[in-house]
């Protein structure tokens, strides 16, 4: 089985762009809190590209927000059927056994997969994963060896995307009195500033009630994507966050469109290559 690229996406612009690439996406995650996630899923369908939703970061029970119930029901009710979730959290996992959901069940990167032990331990739970981003160079190669070459092929990587900095389910606006009450809005897109000056993303999910405070600086493992695809990791996924469509095109064009990888392409902004190359110090 060959690395296929997968894409995750948080607007329709952003999925018309990826959707419109002459070589599309072996898969695609959508958040399931949208409002036009069933119509990003029907144009998604109709391009023949499977969907995945995306479930929330942060799920719990509380007064005034979505919790388990409204995520189960928004899963089951979709137009479209979903070919899978992503899961963010073992929470979730529960319920979507619980329910007896029968699509395949991806853990993502906030799910940590460390090395051989932890894969053992939740081979029997989730049917594919996503390798965390504080894993490196040196250490994926020995998790997937461990694991083998059946289990590496179940495996994603995130190879382009501005990695979550801080999941909180308390709000910038709610602290500075900006809430407009809790569900009542599906969403924002808002950006702080840290003590070095740069502006880092925050994406809001009012229908479940977080933030989620990302990198101030894509990651992107381009330059590396033979050496991963050489490891029999199954998928290669590029998380879009805040890029318009032109953006969207350019990273996808990078990545699908030369054959032999081998590094010679570059983005026009700035990027970083995050733990991949030293890992955590």
């Amino acid at each position: 089985m060959s690395t296929v690229i997968t894409a995750s996406v948080c607007t329709g612009e952003q999925l018309r762009a990826v959707l419109s690439q002459e070589v599309k996406p072996a898969r695609v995650y959508m958040p399931l809190s949208s409002p036009d996630c069933g119509s990003m899923a029907l144009d998604a369908a109709r391009a023949g590209v499977p969907v995945f939703a995306a479930l929330p970061f942060v799920l719990r029970r509380e007064k005034g927000i979505a919790g388990p119930e409204e995520m189960l029901q928004a899963l089951r009710g979709a137009a479209v059927p979903f070919a899978g979730a992503l899961a963010r959290n073992i929470e979730e996992l529960a319920c979507l056994r619980a329910e007896g959901y029968e699509g395949t069940v991806e853990a993502d990167h906030t799910i940590p997969l460390w090395n051989g032990a932890a894969y053992r331990e939740t081979s029997s739970l989730f049917d594919e994963w996503t390798l965390s981003p504080e894993l490196s160079q040196y250490e994926i190669p020995e998790l997937l060896q461990t694991a083998g070459a059946e289990a590496a092929e179940r495996t994603g990587i995130v190879c382009y995307g501005r990695v979550p900095m801080m999941i909180s389910a308390n709000c910038i606006r709610r602290t500075d009195g900006r809430c407009p009450g809790r569900g009542r809005e599906p969403g924002f897109t808002d950006r702080i500033r840290d003590r070095k000056g740069r502006i880092l993303p925050v994406q809001g999910d009012c229908r479940y009630c977080y933030n989620v405070i990302r990198n101030a600086v894509p990651a992107s493992l381009y330059r590396y994507a033979g050496l991963i695809a050489s490891w029999g990791t199954g998928r290669m996924r590029i998380d879009l966050t805040t890029e318009d469509a032109a953006e969207t095109a350019r990273i996808l064009r990078l990545f699908t469109e030369q054959e032999e990888r081998d590094g010679s392409g570059e983005l026009p902004w700035e990027t970083t290559t995050g733990r991949f190359r030293n890992g955590v110090e």
